[in-house]
């Protein structure tokens, strides 16, 4: 991996360049190791918006905490970043993500590995000095921006997020699982699922749709991935989404 490349994919010393040929491969390695059986998905928090919600957040750690659950993914947009309606005190990039880093819940025991999206990313295209900010979370990695992999518990697992007008490929591995983010609607294609936002921020495609977050669990043998419901502020139900063996093929040595 060259310079440039490796700026893209684990910058935090200044603002992120993407602008490569397409015919170059991003191999976004190495990949952060995740030793737990069990951690939880969110996506798509747009802190900043109008529709931001952090007692969402709050019933995501209770959750944690209660059942010693100490990873969280997060599959991208977590700021609201320049696109409106943003509130009044979030305008300024530098102070939006201030105020994220301050009022993002926070516990010792608790790692999030979050993945920029296209919010986010044009947060740190405009703005200069954020990426201090972050370097004061030691709760929180960044795991770059668009895709990534993670190797949980020796399995291999990529995390995703749609971003626009981004000229460069990344090299594709086969995975137990993906993630999506950025569609805001729990969605199951293959061997994807899109996440549901962690917000007030709801898309309708057709069917009823509420903001919620999964939580996946490695069991033995099998796979199994549930889906919390969030309703009038709090967790409203929990539901079996997918179950599934584990597939031997991709399991790191």
């Amino acid at each position: 991996m060259n310079e440039v490349q490796n700026r893209l994919i684990y910058k935090y010393g200044g603002r992120f360049n993407y602008k490569l040929k397409k015919s170059n491969t991003i191999i976004p390695m190495p990949v952060s190791k995740i030793s737990e059986d069990k951690l939880l998905i969110i996506s798509d928090t747009h802190l900043g918006s109008t529709n931001e919600n952090y007692y969402y957040l709050d019933l995501l750690y209770n959750y944690a905490i209660n059942n010693n659950i100490n990873t969280i993914i997060h599959g991208g947009d977590l700021m609201q970043g320049t696109v409106k309606p943003l509130l009044k005190d979030c305008q300024d990039m530098y102070n939006q993500a201030k105020k994220v880093i301050n009022l993002y819940p926070y516990d010792d025991n608790i790692k999030n590995f979050i993945l920029f999206g296209n919010h986010d990313f044009y947060v740190f295209r405009k703005t200069d000095g954020l990426e201090d900010l972050f370097l004061d979370r030691k709760d929180m990695k960044i795991l770059g921006i668009k895709k990534c992999y993670l190797n949980w518990n020796n399995y291999l697992i990529s995390i995703s997020h749609h971003l626009p007008k981004c000229d460069f490929e990344l090299q594709r591995y086969e995975t137990l699982i993906k993630f999506c983010g950025h569609r805001h609607e729990l969605h199951k294609k293959d061997n994807t699922i899109y996440l549901p936002t962690l917000s007030n921020d709801i898309k309708y495609y057709g069917r009823e749709n509420y903001p919620g977050f999964l939580e996946g669990i490695i069991d033995n043998n099998e796979l199994i991935i549930n889906n919390f419901i969030i309703k009038d502020n709090k967790i409203d139900s929990k539901k079996l989404y997918l179950k599934k063996e584990l597939n031997e093929r991709v399991k790191l040595k």
